[in-house]
């Protein structure tokens, strides 16, 4: 084509269509939230006919190292296959840029050590996730014989990082779950409601959701139950209790509420 009357157009359609290809590779390089692995085939020939081969190009020199590695054939096959000779398979390691765990869910309890100095505000960070942590493993939480396999499970999601000392939290939240008050709630006789929704709508009729922590009916009584993790809010109480007149609202009669500050092991009654 190059050599004929076409010449010109070739080239322009040829150049259009990398431009269109580094379009698209830009999009999928920038779209990822998480984790990006990206498996390409090195071409044998010193040339570039895909963008396979534009990627190994441009990261030749930021290699960390080249390890090859020559796969046998099987033993079964071996006299089918001695005129072909094993695929060289070639594994790029380029240097670490960031570490990253494998969930979505992690993304609300990775410490992002973006480079600030001030520890105060780090300590307030790891306070803030490790409450957002505790949080979730409180809501998948029953009864004390949930908490090994709520642990379990977040961990294997990637939201309880690895370096955790599981059996160190488990004691922990074992001791907090066998308080006197703390304890009848966790013996398996209620039925629970942990984190469902309410719905109401208010005084102009537009519709608000509400979700308390932990609902509990047993025969003629309910019981309400928000986990905090911080300080003591003035806006906490009302919460509970308007969690409270939304329970007895839809017919649930001897409803009481509760804040529970699970680090002091504070158990607040809020009176409606």
């Amino acid at each position: 084509m190059e050599a004929s009357i076409y010449a010109a157009d070739y080239k322009d359609e040829h150049l259009n269509r990398r431009i269109e290809n580094l379009n698209m590779m830009y999009v999928a390089f920038t779209r990822a939230k998480q984790n990006l692995l990206i498996w390409g085939i090195p071409n044998k020939k010193d040339t570039v006919s895909n963008m396979a081969d534009v990627l190994l190009k441009s990261n030749a020199t930021s290699l960390a190292e080249e390890v090859t590695e020559k796969t046998p054939p099987a033993p079964d096959c071996q006299e089918k296959k001695q005129e072909t000779s094993a695929e060289e398979s070639v594994l790029c390691s380029f240097e670490e840029q960031v570490t990253f765990r494998q969930s979505n869910e992690a993304q609300n309890f990775i410490n992002e050590n973006a480079g600030t100095t001030d520890s105060t505000e780090q300590l307030q960070q790891q306070y803030i996730d490790q409450g957002k942590l505790l949080h979730n493993l409180f809501a998948m939480i029953r009864t004390k014989d949930d908490i090994s396999e709520a642990i379990a499970q977040l961990t294997l999601k990637g939201v309880i990082p690895p370096e955790t000392n599981v059996s160190k939290m488990e004691s922990w939240i074992e001791k907090r779950l066998s308080t006197p008050q703390a304890a009848p709630w966790f013996d398996g006789s209620w039925f629970i409601f942990n984190e469902r929704s309410i719905l109401s709508r208010d005084t102009n009729g537009v519709l608000a959701v509400h979700r308390p922590d932990r609902v509990m009916t047993r025969n003629n009584e309910t019981i309400v139950v928000d986990f905090k993790f911080g300080k003591r809010r003035d806006i906490y109480v009302s919460q509970v209790r308007n969690y409270c007149c939304l329970l007895k609202q839809m017919g649930h009669d001897n409803v009481r509420g509760y804040l529970w500050f699970v680090y002091s092991g504070e158990i607040e009654e809020v009176y409606s």
